[in-house]
């Protein structure tokens, strides 16, 4: 979708099958040009003492738009990691505030690159081009019917974006921003060992709920967004439910370390796990 956002990630019941299949897809590929030589490295959560971990937690993630159960729970979390004796403290990181704007205008013009491909001839699937009357025509018809509503609204934006008189009003200020917030990250992480946030803002959906809201959908990647701009690695882990509309609802807390500290987040992950 997305060339520098995308990021291999596994689903697991455990933080320690979460930690097995990472040493399991971590290898140095000769043939991948984002692979790094450091991935050879075994990750051990097990050499690392929790307690010697610092973690923050950036107030801009408690604030306006973060449902008031869902931050009750986390505190609550947080007051028990500290009874386990880890060192948490409360940072400002005003740079997150921009995170969706900022990702919202670089992946939707990376979309709309990387799926320029498809024109159903050489990519994707083939229609009868005898049905048409010019190359143009074709490509129309195939792209209208077999993109779907939000590859289609991720390429115009994406497109828009791009343009000429857009590109460096829009795009290079989002390109600027990601800078910025890779710059604040590494600060951060000279203090600080794992950045602490909710996953999500609200409540899990029902299935098809707010499938037609796309601004909702988006606001929703609030939390996650940063790692994958700033390319760090992050896990979710279940914290706690809370009652929504009569069902227990399972609720999650993101821990996000810098670059190569994937043993990090795992040590942490598991104390989380067993307080939880």
């Amino acid at each position: 979708m997305a060339s520098s956002l995308d990021q291999v990630g596994v689903l697991t019941k455990t933080v320690e099958d979460a930690e097995i299949l990472l040493n399991a897809i971590r290898w140095f590929d000769t043939h991948d040009s984002n692979s790094d030589k450091k991935s050879d490295t075994e990750v051990k959560s097990d050499d690392i003492d929790p307690k010697s971990l610092k973690i923050a937690i950036p107030k801009e993630t408690l604030a306006e738009g973060l449902d008031p159960k869902i931050k009750e729970r986390f505190l609550e979390t947080v007051e028990k990691i500290k009874k386990a004796g880890i060192t948490i403290e409360e940072i400002s990181l005003p740079i997150l505030s921009y995170s969706v704007p900022m990702y919202y205008t670089i992946m939707p013009a990376e979309v709309s690159t990387n799926l320029s491909r498809f024109d159903w001839i050489k990519f994707g699937h083939q229609g009868d081009t005898m049905w048409t009357d010019t190359i143009q025509d074709y490509y129309k018809k195939m792209r209208s019917e077999w993109f779907g509503e939000e590859a289609k609204r991720r390429i115009l934006l994406g497109t828009f974006v791009l343009s000429s008189e857009n590109y460096e009003w829009y795009y290079l200020r989002a390109q600027k921003a990601r800078e910025q917030l890779i710059a604040d990250m590494n600060t951060t992480y000279e203090k600080y060992d794992i950045v602490l946030t909710p996953t999500v803002p609200e409540v899990a959906w029902k299935l098809w709920e707010n499938a037609d809201d796309p601004l909702k959908n988006y606001l929703a990647d609030l939390y996650t967004i940063p790692a994958n701009m700033a390319w760090l690695p992050a896990m979710s882990v279940p914290m706690w439910t809370i009652e929504d509309q009569g069902e227990d609802m399972p609720i999650g807390i993101q821990l996000m370390a810098n670059r190569w500290n994937e043993s990090k987040i795992f040590a942490l992950g598991k104390v989380i796990e067993g307080l939880v």
